[in-house]
């Protein structure tokens, strides 16, 4: 019997979501079904993880999807903003928010959403800083990915989330 949500750290809820990833990008057909099973736990606890952050995934996911559309990127205040979380406390805790956004996009759609999510220098090109490149490359490898290039990895991506959003 898995353990309450209720009584779980925030710490054991991002494990929890971590394993269920991974259940759920395996090769093992028996741990995606075991993900498919248990997929109503795997969106409450994306619904817990929401409320410790202060971050609402569908408000996220809305703030994309309509950047996505008219094929702009976003920074990361961005994301703060449009869920009225203040970003001297949001820059903490926005990583472990993307990483959900990712999840959940990648569960639903197959795609990485926080590829359009970049440093505000880079509004226009849609580049990212080295260490944030790393940190998304880290999280497609962590869904199952192989990353050669990570340059181009990004933008195939990116392409993928404007293609997605403009035609649904």
């Amino acid at each position: 019997m898995p353990k309450p949500i209720s009584s779980m750290s925030a710490k054991q809820i991002a494990q929890e979501l971590v394993n269920f990833e991974r259940y759920r990008t395996s090769k093992d057909a028996g741990k995606r079904k075991t993900f498919e099973l248990n997929r109503l736990r795997f969106e409450e606890l994306l619904s817990a993880n929401e409320e410790v952050w202060g971050f609402r995934l569908n408000v996220s996911e809305h703030t994309i999807e309509r950047a996505a559309k008219e094929r702009r990127f976003l920074c990361y205040k961005d994301i703060a903003d449009a869920n009225s979380v203040d970003w001297n406390t949001a820059y903490r805790s926005i990583n472990g928010h993307l990483w959900d956004l990712v999840v959940r996009s990648h569960a639903r759609h197959e795609i990485m959403v926080s590829a359009l999510i970049v440093n505000k220098t880079h509004l226009e090109d849609g580049a990212m800083e080295p260490e944030t490149l790393a940190g998304f490359v880290k999280a497609a490898e962590g869904l199952g990915y192989l990353v050669k290039d990570p340059q181009e990895f990004l933008r195939e991506r990116q392409e993928e989330a404007f293609i997605h959003f403009s035609s649904h």
